[in-house]
């Protein structure tokens, strides 16, 4: 076996990668709901904060990887729970529970041959991408600063190949892709083994002095700030850490400008390129769809959104900075090629040709088509016409949480109904693997508005028995604590 397949994350309660945040008002995963929080003004802020961050996960590599990382947790979870029930034997949960006392070897042989089959095969798999994303991210986390970054790139191989295994090319593309290649998997195992004995820092740290990891959020959470208006008052009362998040690397950003920002014109030279960058860091060549235009050029420092910003800075010349919202196509261009990346259009042909096998990748490629059909690729800064998404989002809505009520797209069930299967599933997958809790209203986004979606629903209880008994949503005598089995 490949060395570090068959370890164990110990997962903190904090590395849920569904996690809202009170204070601001999102989810992550950027794509199935949005939640915009407060009234008035703040509202609008809000939205397009909330917009920006879903253009980005549907339109970018990224956000592919975001996604894909979330079915295959869905995936595992399903399977472990759906095979116990059908072998006629009680869910044990948290099933990570189950997993640590097998590899502390407190599980029997043969009576629990069953559990433990499937604990190897799909609990363990399940921390790996867990960490992965959290890694991704830029989470700031015990199992992330813990990690070595040849085990990553191990495990990033794993979550490609199991990825590649549910779904072939031939179920993902239109027509026929560029081939992936086992060579563009095993250059990558060949820099796992050489950091085995040349050790580097397993995460990306930028003007920081606290080394703390840093990744997608960061990207996301900045560009956002950006284009939606500044709250004043939402800002002065504040934490630290949500300041640094939204803030500290703009304010990084900005020390590079090459003079002095005294004009309306200066800052948005400032801006323009700040948005240009960051969306180029988001092409990352990983998953699936994208892993198959890495080339042995690369490092595992390409592979990484934080890596890739931190090098594209190192690269900025006092030339490239915009003096035009239209332009930044030409930069990520002249910066690909400066850096030797395959560039955007690449990807976004790539991603433009993927079938809809599914309704994340529907939305990514009905995206990469979008900004392909646009002279300045759609490259989304504080001065961006929002109305040109509405192509995207009269097609691919998402569940839009407000005070007000609920907004959600499509006409059918079946359109509606798929952002809310993609959100409770990524709860229930928690709730199984990790917290060892079946909090049946917590698999759905608080603050729904049900008859916006369903005639014959009108509360959370409602919504509740229509899911309980439907797999992998057995009813609630159909799990069991993990203490009860490893007690037996």
């Amino acid at each position: 076996m490949t060395p570090g397949l068959d370890e164990l994350v110990e997962l903190e309660p904090e590395a849920n990668p569904l996690r809202f945040h009170a204070e601001g008002g999102s989810f992550n995963h950027y794509g199935p709901v949005i939640h915009a929080g407060g009234s008035g003004a703040a509202v609008g802020n809000v939205t397009a904060h909330e917009l920006n961050h879903y253009w980005l996960h549907s339109s970018t590599p990224y956000g592919a990887v975001l996604d894909e990382l979330g079915e295959l947790a869905g995936r595992q979870t399903i399977m472990y729970c759906v095979s116990l029930y059908k072998a006629g034997e009680r869910i044990p949960i948290p099933a990570i529970d189950v997993a640590r006392a097998d590899r502390d070897g407190a599980l029997s042989i043969p009576p629990q041959a069953l559990i433990r089959s499937l604990v190897r095969t799909h609990v363990v798999p399940w921390t790996h991408d867990v960490l992965l994303e959290n890694w991704f991210e830029g989470m700031d986390l015990r199992s992330v600063r813990n990690a070595d970054l040849a085990t990553i790139l191990r495990w990033l191989i794993d979550y490609e190949d199991r990825s590649r295994a549910i779904r072939s090319d031939e179920d993902l593309f239109a027509d026929a892709p560029p081939p992936f290649s086992d060579y563009q998997r095993r250059f990558v195992l060949s820099w796992a083994k050489f950091l085995d004995e040349n050790k580097h820092p397993a995460f990306p740290v930028i003007g920081s002095t606290e080394a703390r990891p840093f990744g997608g959020q960061h990207l996301f959470e900045a560009s956002a700030q950006l284009v939606e208006h500044a709250d004043e008052a939402f800002w002065a009362g504040a934490s630290r850490s949500l300041a640094n998040l939204y803030w500290a690397l703009f304010g990084l950003f900005l020390k590079r400008y090459p003079g002095t920002v005294d004009s309306e014109d200066d800052f948005r030279s400032v801006v323009s390129t700040f948005i240009a960058v960051v969306d180029l860091a988001l092409f990352t060549p990983v998953g699936r769809v994208y892993g198959r235009l890495r080339d042995d050029s690369m490092s595992w420092s390409d592979f990484h959104p934080g890596w890739r910003l931190e090098q594209i800075l190192d690269a900025l010349q006092p030339d490239d900075w915009l003096e035009g919202d239209d332009e930044g196509r030409r930069l990520q261009s002249r910066l690909s090629m400066r850096l030797l990346w395959p560039p955007p259009d690449r990807f976004l042909e790539l991603g433009a040709r993927l079938a809809p096998a599914t309704h994340d990748l529907a939305r990514h490629a009905a995206a990469c088509r979008l900004r392909l059909g646009a002279d300045d690729r759609m490259i989304v800064d504080a001065w961006f016409d929002p109305e040109r998404l509405l192509p995207l989002l009269k097609e691919h809505y998402p569940i839009f949480v407000r005070e007000s009520g609920t907004q959600r797209g499509g006409t059918d069930v079946e359109t509606r109904l798929r952002p809310l299967m993609s959100y409770s599933l990524a709860s229930f997958a928690w709730m199984v693997m990790r917290s060892g809790v079946i909090d049946w209203p917590a698999l759905f986004p608080p603050g729904l508005d049900f008859g916006t979606f369903f005639s014959n629903v009108h509360s959370y209880d409602d919504l509740i028995d229509l899911y309980r008994g439907t797999a992998p949503f057995y009813s609630g005598d159909a799990y069991c604590a993990a203490s009860e089995l490893l007690s037996t």
